[in-house]
């Protein structure tokens, strides 16, 4: 088992979006909203993107490492590898499902341009952490992949879905 405070390692994100989605499963995502109020969730669902992919890439939006990318009404996380820019998608929250909702829930569209490219630990509106949970994971399979070189196979087991969780805090 991975140390319980791995995320708040700037190398965390300096891995495939494969790596950082299957250990995304489990984290906290934290949103302070205007009032005060910090609410958080359990992030259940997410979907690795790797530089193999057909996205188009705006200014350079999609690149850095273990930053925001509110992207198209939903929330991406950067990645950074040797072979690339690669992004991982948050599609579902323990009791928010599908990457629309995960941005609506999240009120991404007020804060949409003050956590644009800046770091995913240590924001003040929205941040990560790890609380120690145990989940147990799978893959569920993609559709609707576009793949720069037609040879879609590897792709369609890049979305990671948890579907127990241990909260070591309860009994």
């Amino acid at each position: 088992m991975s140390n319980i405070k791995d995320i708040r390692k700037s190398c965390f994100f300096c891995r495939s979006a494969d790596e950082v989605a299957s250990d995304l499963l489990g984290k906290i995502i934290y949103r302070k909203f205007d009032d005060g109020t910090v609410l958080h969730w359990c992030i259940t669902e997410t979907e690795a993107y790797d530089n193999s992919e057909a996205v188009t890439y705006k200014n350079n939006m999609f690149c850095g490492t273990g930053e925001w990318c509110p992207y198209n009404g939903m929330l991406m996380i950067n990645c950074t590898t040797e072979h690339g820019n690669d992004n991982v998608l948050i599609r579902s929250l323990d009791c928010v499902k599908g990457p629309y909702n995960v941005a609506e829930a999240l009120k991404i569209k007020e804060i949409k341009r003050e956590i644009t490219k800046q770091k995913v630990i240590g924001n003040e509106k929205l941040w990560l952490d790890d609380l120690g949970l145990t989940v147990e994971k799978k893959h569920k399979e993609r559709i609707g992949i576009v793949k720069k070189d037609w040879n879609k196979e590897h792709l369609k087991k890049k979305n990671y879905q948890a579907f127990s969780l241990h909260f070591p805090f309860a009994d």
